[in-house]
């Protein structure tokens, strides 16, 4: 028999859907699929799912739930959603680093047997977004969707890792969003630890933006995780430039900072060279 995975699009930005389709099984065969790849750090990830095909041997991941595997009910992306770095314990979910193109592999087994393969192209950022680098002591990068003055612009903001977070940035923008990936500790020329991170520096990007000829009368919307979130609510509290606010698993109060994981006995934040109250 003809056993297929087809897949469409064959390319795609992250966050948009994929249709996956498997044709050619037997009436209502097992077959199990698995998706995998490596990351730029060698590691891999996977997901599979065992599934039943109908009376003309289709499997459609837009309208079937598996039998088993790493998702439960009907998922078009959770082969996705739910992949897994392998060989890790604890298993932890999957989060794109770097602003490269990543092939997921896909193959369907059938009573131990692979019967069929297809790959899947996903990328983060559109060719036609522009990155401009930031400067004046601000980490980060601005991603401009094109040469228009922007209507909206999103502060992106890395979570307890610190760093850069281009990746939440440059899909932003490839969805025709203004945005910028400001960095605040954990950076070549940021403050190593989360400690007394100052609200100048946050004045300083707000500035950027408010003088930036793509920028300038834009709203401003502000975005961060964990520690990211914290800092995302803070920042809204303060600033009356901000207009509006996603912060997911965030803190409503202030924490104090940290370094090399471990907890100090010393704010998150300052203002004016003087430590903003925490818990």
């Amino acid at each position: 028999m003809n056993h297929q995975i087809i897949i469409i699009p064959s390319k795609v930005l992250y966050g948009e859907k994929v249709s996956i389709n498997l044709k050619g099984f037997s009436a209502h065969q097992e077959l199990t699929i698995k998706a995998s790849f490596r990351d730029k750090e060698k590691k891999i990830w996977s997901s599979m799912a065992t599934f039943k095909a109908d009376e003309h041997g289709v499997v459609d991941l837009e309208r079937d739930a598996p039998l088993s595997g790493f998702y439960q009910g009907v998922e078009p992306m959770g082969l996705f959603v739910y992949m897994e770095e392998e060989k890790s314990e604890p298993k932890v979910a999957f989060w794109e680093k770097g602003l490269h193109e990543t092939i997921v592999n896909f193959s369907v087994i059938v009573e131990g047997k692979e019967v069929a393969t297809n790959t899947l192209e996903r990328y983060l950022l559109e060719p036609t977004v522009k990155q401009e680098p930031l400067s004046n002591g601000l980490q980060g990068t601005l991603f401009l969707p094109n040469d228009n003055p922007n209507q909206k612009v999103i502060i992106c903001l890395s979570g307890s890792d610190g760093g850069i977070p281009n990746e939440m940035a440059s899909i932003f923008a490839s969805h025709d969003l203004a945005s910028i990936s400001l960095g605040y500790f954990a950076h070549e020329g940021l403050p190593k630890n989360l400690s007394q991170i100052p609200m100048e520096y946050f004045e300083k990007a707000l500035e950027f933006l408010e003088t930036h000829p793509n920028t300038k009368g834009a709203e401003i919307a502000v975005v961060g995780g964990s520690r990211g979130g914290e800092l995302a609510l803070l920042l809204a509290s303060r600033y009356t430039q901000i207009s509006s606010v996603v912060a997911y698993a965030p803190s409503y109060v202030l924490w104090s900072g940290y370094g090399d994981y471990k907890e100090m006995k010393r704010s998150s934040w300052s203002y004016q060279g003087k430590e903003l109250p925490f818990l």
